[in-house]
């Protein structure tokens, strides 16, 4: 299954022809790694290795991951900051702490918005259409890391994290994104 996925979504980013360069299939790859552990998009299956550490080693791999993923965002390297930021995610839903999950996946989703804006600015020449067509499978998952955000926001309420969830949403449906109604 892993590999049917990985050749659709590499089919997917060289769709469009040879205008925009595709992710490098070693960055889809951490992707797939996520998507492969579940039937389905529609929900996520966190790694249990969790469960065998204390919950202060799990803090400890939380800031080294979190950490990670801000190191990659400042050098421009979005996917690899969304990867992190998910495993940052799952050790907080571990944690039970809901509020600091809602901010890891919002910071997942909007690091592949960057990664899909710098796509647009390195390639003004191509049309709006061919780069949602090649980024797609990014806005889609930048889509499902905002919803499962703002579910977790119903569960912690916090009026600015709400905020900020809600506009990234808004930009992707402005983009012609369909908003999902369900979660990870």
């Amino acid at each position: 299954m892993k590999r049917i996925l990985s050749i659709l979504l590499l089919f997917m980013a060289w769709g469009c022809g040879a205008s925009v360069d595709p992710p490098e299939e070693e960055v889809l790859s951490l992707f797939l790694h996520d998507i492969s552990s579940v039937p389905s998009l529609y929900s996520y299956q966190y790694d249990d290795s969790l469960q065998h550490l204390s919950d202060e080693a799990v803090w400890e791999w939380y800031r080294h991951v979190r950490f990670t993923a801000i190191d990659y965002h400042e050098q421009g390297e979005h996917a690899l900051a969304a990867a992190f930021r998910l495993k940052a995610a799952e050790a907080m839903v571990h944690l039970h702490r809901v509020d600091i999950a809602a901010w890891q996946f919002n910071n997942a989703g909007k690091h592949l918005l960057d990664l899909f804006e710098d796509a647009k600015s390195q390639h003004s020449d191509v049309s709006m259409d061919e780069l949602r067509d090649t980024y797609g499978i990014f806005l889609t998952l930048a889509n499902l890391y905002f919803t499962t955000a703002h579910e977790f926001t119903y569960s912690a309420p916090d009026r600015e994290r709400s905020r900020v969830i809600a506009a990234n949403r808004a930009y992707l449906k402005n983009m012609g994104v369909e908003q999902r109604k369900d979660s990870l």
